[in-house]
């Protein structure tokens, strides 16, 4: 059967032989060959001789894509492992002793949290328009937060909340945004979930940091 993965040109050999080490990002219209350019990428990272060289891991958010991906790998490409990121996570976090059977709280879940979340902090606070707002919003700025391992009010009020175009919020307002997110946690961990798929990736960043293994 002849190898379906077309070969590099141009402009793509000049990403796939960039440096070894550090951090890219690529960026490139569709059908520029950008999925191809990451097989080709993660095999020349593990070939003999490279820094690090050795499996190594090709992740992608999309479950279609694995799919895709491990049909056009050639046989030669054996040191590549092409997996979904959560799939990843989860067993990188078990590995650690940190994932427990049904410890992921799914969507559906976290929606009835959030909103439990919600009435809890609104009913200790003083009336305001700020919990008016549409359900949604407070999804999205609890998935927002988690995502970018914000741990305190103190960040929270802080930050500049990047890709929340449309979405004003007060600074003044941020700490009862803020409760309803620490509330939410509560109520999440005394369901037994320790993580939702918003802030799985930033547990997995935490465990690495303490993870002296190879």
């Amino acid at each position: 059967m002849p190898n379906a993965l077309p070969k590099p040109l141009r402009k793509q050999r000049e990403v796939l032989y960039m440096p070894v080490k550090g951090h890219s990002a690529v960026l490139g219209t569709a059908g520029s060959g950008k999925t191809t350019l990451a097989l080709y990428r993660a095999a020349y990272l593990s070939a003999p001789g490279m820094l690090h060289s050795g499996q190594t891991l090709l992740l992608t958010y999309n479950r279609a894509l694995v799919t895709y991906l491990n049909h056009l790998k050639p046989p030669e490409f054996r040191n590549v492992r092409v997996e979904n990121y959560h799939k990843f996570a989860r067993g990188y976090l078990n590995s650690m002793g940190r994932m427990r059977s049904d410890s992921i709280c799914d969507p559906d879940l976290r929606r009835l949290l959030i909103c439990e979340a919600l009435s809890n902090v609104k009913q200790r606070s003083k009336k305001s328009r700020f919990f008016d707002r549409h359900l949604t919003f407070f999804l999205d700025e609890i998935a927002w937060i988690l995502s970018h391992g914000i741990e305190t009010e103190e960040q929270y009020i802080a930050v500049d909340r990047v890709g929340r175009i449309g979405t004003n919020l007060a600074r003044k307002l941020r700490g009862r945004m803020f409760d309803i997110r620490n509330e939410y946690l509560k109520l999440r961990s005394q369901r037994g979930k320790m993580y939702d798929w918003d802030d799985i990736a930033y547990h997995v960043h935490q465990e690495y940091l303490q993870d002296d293994r190879p």
